[in-house]
């Protein structure tokens, strides 16, 4: 569930956020 959540809140946010995620 929460896997699904990274990838939506990936394409959502643009590539500058992403690193912040990972």
């Amino acid at each position: 569930a929460s896997e699904e959540i990274f990838v939506i809140v990936g394409v959502m946010v643009p590539p500058s956020n992403v690193h912040q995620y990972e």
